[in-house]
């Protein structure tokens, strides 16, 4: 990737810089959850493009918990509040912080509050500024797996305000499926997404940024709004085939199908997790893996060069 090159996005209008400090931007999830996301004034360009590509709004700061970047201090190690600007320090306690890190972002936690300060490591380049992005939401998507959700990698398509999506490992169809499939099917993401479980047991589906095309794939940077959600309602497994098929996945092969992709996604968190906590939270995505697939229904579907695979999807659906 030409680390010369500028990013591409859309975002929100911004005011003035002093707005955007004293308000943040909004994130809202379909299970409730809310966050605002606010910055030190040296990471304040980086945020508005993490802004932009996913699509969220400005927003006056609320109960939510807030994500906190800031830009990491190499000479002081144990105190997460000494680069943070004055209106950033509220409610936020002196001591008493406890730290994990994906080597690109060092995360702050407390036990007494649910704000997450959120330290960016690393050099700088335009590589690592999407690495970052990338890594930006790990505290929200354990939220979310807590609440019964998790991300995953797959292709998300929709049709008649229904979402369904397309699991398989890399370079087995995903994109191709996505790029392929006739309105009124529509595509909406390609790589990954954040499934979540609202407080009535349903399961919602957000889109995710590809990140791995800006980064391996030469791709410019569009966006995509996070905040756009639909019901799950099918799972496809892909497989290539010489001909179009689909037949349905028992409860347990789409558990381990499940466990499987949300790994893949997950586990990019895990590396550096105390061992207790990182064996609870692969635990847990298996559980909330084999709580979803007795709600959703689940198939394998066999996908060739040339067939019309939706219309083997639309036979299943009906």
């Amino acid at each position: 990737m030409d680390n010369s090159a500028k990013l591409k996005y859309t975002h929100p209008k911004i005011v003035d810089r002093r707005l955007e400090k004293e308000v943040g931007f909004s994130l809202q999830l379909s299970d409730g959850q809310g966050w605002n996301l606010v910055g030190t004034e040296e990471v304040l360009p980086w945020l508005r493009e993490l802004a932009g590509i996913m699509q969220l709004r400005t927003h006056e700061l609320n109960g939510s918990p807030r994500l906190i970047f800031t830009k990491e201090d190499p000479t002081e190690k144990d105190n997460p509040l000494i680069t943070l600007e004055p209106q950033l320090l509220e409610g936020l306690p002196k001591k008493g912080w406890k730290a994990w890190d994906v080597k690109t972002i060092k995360y702050w936690t407390h036990s007494d509050v649910p704000h997450v300060v959120c330290e960016l490591a690393g050099s700088d380049s335009k590589d690592m500024d999407i690495i970052r992005m990338w890594h930006a939401l790990n505290p929200i998507y354990q939220k979310v797996q807590e609440g019964g959700g998790f991300p995953f990698h797959c292709g998300f398509v929709v049709r008649d305000g229904k979402g369904y999506l397309f699991a398989a490992p890399g370079n087995t169809g995903k994109s191709t499926c996505c790029r392929r499939i006739p309105p009124p099917w529509r595509a909406v993401s390609d790589d990954e997404v954040l499934i979540v479980k609202n407080k009535d047991g349903n399961y919602y589906v957000h889109p995710c940024p590809t990140w791995s095309t800006f980064l391996w794939k030469g791709g410019e940077v569009s966006s995509w709004n996070i905040e756009e959600f639909y019901p799950l309602c099918g799972i496809f497994f892909l497989e290539q085939a010489p001909e179009d098929s689909i037949e349905p996945v028992n409860q347990g092969q789409a558990a381990v199908f499940m466990n499987d992709s949300a790994s893949q996604v997950a586990r990019r968190n895990w590396r550096q997790l105390d061992p207790d906590y990182e064996r609870m939270l692969k635990r847990r995505v298996f559980e909330n893996a084999c709580e979803l697939t007795k709600k959703i229904p689940s198939f394998i579907l066999k996908v060739s060069l040339t067939g019309k695979f939706w219309e083997k999807m639309d036979e299943a659906l009906q």
